[in-house]
């Protein structure tokens, strides 16, 4: 096997202090007949491919991963390879943190292997923006790094519920990229484009949660990991999860979590 000789960006943090966090990103550049295979090692990562295409072998099962679509390492055991003729050209994130497992798993992508995105630019652009704060590490990097690759995740989510309708993942889209707004089940309806009485019955049906109940669970989730990666005070990360009164969003938190925002920022 030839070794994967990536071009990445090492975000240097202690793996168990952030909720999630980013460990690599970057790109690579495989020649034909490149091919790299991992046994037995844990690992959770996003991959892009940008030009030319893989050929992954994981449980047992084969995909072939063309341009502007994803894979995603989830499995400690798999080979990916460029098969083909040409120059592979693809774009990589690896995932560590201290809850990032259960993250992963709330989202539905701790068994998903092959993405077809319907906005490969808007990924493609996050995956960029990530490498290039790990290159530069501006100030405030490790943060933006932290809640650039959450909201990547919620996008890839976002993509694996084909059965869900169209406005439904319109709303949910809308929801992930406004968190700090004010939203509720009516601005949702009419993003979605349906009435509001049918909106809600219908997100309760595939999500077997509330809209208005949706949206906190995000924010709170946001706000976790704001609390964990950032130096910001908690009125600031309220106001950025949507909060306009800071003791409201302590009083949700504690609600949902069991602890205040400054006890969980503590406990880490």
């Amino acid at each position: 096997m030839i070794n994967d000789n990536s071009h990445g960006y090492t975000q240097h943090d202690p793996a168990d202090v952030h909720p999630l966090a980013i460990k690599m990103a970057g790109s690579s550049y495989w020649l034909p007949g490149h091919c790299f295979e991992r046994i037995n090692q844990p690992i959770f990562a996003v991959e892009m491919v940008v030009r030319g295409q893989v050929d992954l072998v994981c449980n047992d099962r084969k995909y072939v991963i063309k341009r502007n679509e994803v894979f995603i390492l989830n499995t400690p055991t798999h080979t990916y390879s460029n098969l083909s003729s040409s120059i592979l050209l693809k774009r990589f994130m690896i995932f560590r943190g201290r809850n990032f497992e259960s993250i992963v798993r709330s989202i539905g992508l701790d068994k998903v292997s092959h993405i077809k995105p319907k906005r490969p630019l808007e990924i493609l652009h996050s995956l960029k923006k990530i490498s290039w704060l790990l290159r530069t590490k501006p100030v405030g990097f490790k943060e933006e790094s932290s809640c650039l690759g959450y909201k990547l995740l919620l996008m890839l989510g976002n993509e694996i519920l084909p059965e869900t309708p169209f406005y439904l993942k319109k709303a949910i889209d809308f929801i992930d990229r406004n968190l700090d707004k004010n939203l509720n089940a009516f601005i949702l309806a009419n993003e979605a484009g349906v009435s509001e009485g049918y909106f809600n019955r219908l997100f309760r049906k595939y999500y077997n949660i509330s809209p208005n109940q949706y949206v906190i669970d995000q924010r709170i989730s946001y706000g976790k990991i704001l609390l964990q990666t950032s130096q910001q005070t908690i009125q600031e990360i309220a106001y950025q999860c949507g909060y306009n009164d800071p003791l409201y969003f302590s009083k949700q938190f504690k609600k949902i979590e069991g602890l205040s925002p400054r006890q969980f920022r503590n406990a880490k």
